[in-house]
């Protein structure tokens, strides 16, 4: 599939906008394998010991390139709009399934 600039800004208007829904995506994704993994899980310990195997699996992974959202605040920390959103999903990743 292509898609040119002017798809892609008629879609979300502009390259922040798209980020932002990236991020938003990826944060829905996650909290989706998080519950996932929770539900699966026999007892708190079982769940951090498999998120934990997760996360180790997922930074040997040589086709992943980090995560996202840590990745988008280190490149665009001098974009506040931007970091403030990446900031805002990734503590509610991790803290909104508790």
């Amino acid at each position: 599939m292509r898609l040119s600039k002017s798809s892609l800004y008629q879609s979300f208007g502009n390259k922040e906008a798209l980020l932002i829904s990236c991020i938003d995506h990826y944060q829905t994704a996650f909290n989706q394998k998080l519950s996932e993994l929770l539900k699966a899980s026999t007892s708190g310990l079982g769940f951090i010991a498999q998120l934990l195997e997760s996360v180790i699996r997922e930074a040997n992974d040589p086709e992943r390139k980090g995560c996202l959202l840590v990745n988008t605040v280190n490149e665009l920390g001098g974009c506040p709009r931007i970091e403030a959103v990446a900031r805002e999903s990734l503590f509610e990743s991790v803290f909104s399934n508790i």
